[in-house]
């Protein structure tokens, strides 16, 4: 792994994590009911307030415009991610150049991960934007955000660890930040 991409991903967590934190403190202690079932815009909105960007875009408008288009992601294995990225979901572009991805928000904090904790909502996190290699595990990362008030990366005790060169990638967040090579 490029020692850029290692610290691009470590200043990015790091930022979220901080911004999540005072987010938490700012709601009272809870994300419940922070905005609706699936309201993603608003998802993204209670976190903007806190970061430096310099465009947003609403579901509906995100491909391409906050997001790479589909057809441009790979797994980590090298395979072109066949699926479809969520054009529901809402962006920002930092003005260090990352995209921010917010995804799948639920109102009552009840999205069960592999060890039965709650999760609100997810981040997905492509440090260099538009900039290759858009490979899940090399430059684009995801977070969970807790019921707990933690920004929890992928693949760490929430998750199941599938991060190698042979597998999808989806989970190599914690490994990046422990600097462990895969």
């Amino acid at each position: 792994m490029p020692r850029h991409r290692i610290e691009l991903w470590t200043q990015g967590f790091s930022e979220i994590a901080t911004v999540t934190s005072r987010l938490y403190f700012d709601q009272g202690g809870s994300f419940i009911n922070l905005c609706s079932d699936g309201d993603n815009n608003c998802f993204r909105n209670s976190f903007k307030s806190y970061l430096n960007y310099v465009k947003e875009c609403d579901s509906g408008s995100f491909m391409g415009n906050c997001w790479v288009n589909n057809g441009g992601i790979k797994y980590l294995r090298g395979v072109v991610y066949g699926e479809d990225w969520d054009e529901g979901d809402a962006g920002l572009i930092l003005s260090d150049g990352a995209f921010l991805d917010f995804y799948d928000y639920r109102a009552s904090c009840n999205k069960t991960l592999v060890n039965g904790v709650a999760a609100c909502g997810e981040i997905y996190v492509d440090v260099n934007g538009f900039k290759k290699p858009n490979t899940l595990g090399k430059d684009i990362y995801l977070l969970r955000m807790l019921k707990s008030g933690i920004a929890a990366p992928s693949g760490g005790i929430y998750d199941n660890d599938d991060c190698s060169s042979s597998n999808d990638g989806w989970n190599c967040a914690t490994k990046v930040l422990q600097e462990i090579d895969y």
